[in-house]
């Protein structure tokens, strides 16, 4: 694949590559393994390539990002802020709260 290429495109080429190799094992031979082999190189390569371009971009937009202080106003709603990170997996929140709301 061509690094160019965007994910989508060399999903649907590899789709129809499948498609293509099962009807010839439906008449006898068998080619699965070879598209496998052939093409895991470069779809690894794709997917790596895409991760450095999302994280890339991920960096970008954070060094952009306004940070400003906010107030819940009340206990209860910073309890159920910290709650609600606790059950997204985020575990050290407690370090950006304050003792305020």
């Amino acid at each position: 694949f061509d690094s160019k290429e965007s994910l989508s495109t060399a999903a649907e080429c590899v789709k129809v590559a499948k498609e293509h190799c099962k009807q010839l094992g439906d008449i006898g031979l068998d080619l699965t393994f070879i598209i496998h082999a052939l093409l895991v190189k470069d779809i690894k390569g794709a997917l790596q390539s895409y991760k450095d371009i999302i994280i890339e971009a991920t960096k970008h937009r954070n060094s952009e990002e306004m940070w400003r202080r906010m107030n819940l106003m009340t206990p209860e709603a910073l309890g159920k802020l910290r709650e609600e990170m606790r059950s997204c997996g985020v575990t050290n929140f407690d370090q950006y709260t304050g003792d305020d709301c």
